[in-house]
């Protein structure tokens, strides 16, 4: 049997944060991001079904969330990063001190191999 820890954001969303083999590791983990996210809600699901069922419903996710330090005001953020997109590179506003951010981020086979969030 498998623990998932999953996390929704204050928009709703879900994602998967990891998988556990035993229950107290996937608490540990849920203890340890409580702590340091806001507006995150976390929760831990047994799974015992079907890993191929699995391995197929994991693909169907192609946005991720991402969590830095603006560069302005040293507060952490988050944005929702479209995979599916390719390669992209855009200006977002801080949700706190309302600054610029360039975003930039690059993917490769579905993962974000490089991210950047700067003046």
């Amino acid at each position: 049997m498998r623990f998932e820890l999953w996390r929704q954001d204050d928009n709703g969303n879900r994602f998967l944060v990891g998988s556990f083999a035993d229950r107290d590791a996937a608490e540990v983990r849920l203890t340890e991001l409580t702590r340091v996210q806001h507006k995150q809600v976390y929760w831990i699901t047994e799974q015992a079904g079907d890993i191929g069922r699995r391995i197929r419903e994991e693909k169907l996710f192609t946005t991720r969330r991402q969590v830095f330090s603006c560069p302005h005001c040293g507060e952490r953020i988050s944005v929702l990063l479209d995979l599916s997109a390719g390669n992209q590179c855009y200006i977002e506003d801080c949700e706190v001190c309302c600054n610029p951010i360039e975003i930039s981020y690059q993917v490769e086979e579905g993962r974000i191999v490089s991210f950047q969030a700067g003046l």
